[in-house]
């Protein structure tokens, strides 16, 4: 009985952590005034409902996790239903740092 008990535990611990993943898979844009995501963290978004967020003027790069993140020029716009980043799409962004000075302009918006 009590292997069986165990079995059940270990399995729902299991499942569990599968369907909410870990803490670094859950999407991420955590902001930094430098340009390379390193010194101290200027902004720190994560969590399961993370998937659009505006970068403040100051940070000049996002570390980016769980998800392809795309980068606007305009800020957020629209309601709890039709939140979206407004302007140009100029950039796709990758789970790693990332710069929010591009060559196509300035990010001042990021969503997955």
């Amino acid at each position: 009985m009590k292997n069986i008990i165990n079995f059940i535990i270990t399995s729902s611990i299991f499942l569990i952590g599968g369907a909410l993943g870990t803490p670094q898979a859950l999407p991420k844009a955590n902001e930094y005034r430098s340009g390379d995501c390193s010194g101290k963290m200027n902004h720190e978004h994560h969590g399961l409902t993370v998937n659009i967020v505006d970068t403040d003027d100051t940070s000049n790069s996002v570390y980016l996790a769980a998800k392809q993140w795309y980068g606007f020029t305009g800020k957020r716009a629209g309601g709890t239903f039709g939140e979206h980043c407004t302007g140009d799409n100029i950039i796709t962004m990758h789970g790693e740092c990332n710069s929010l000075n591009t060559p196509g302009g300035r990010v001042r918006c990021v969503a997955w």
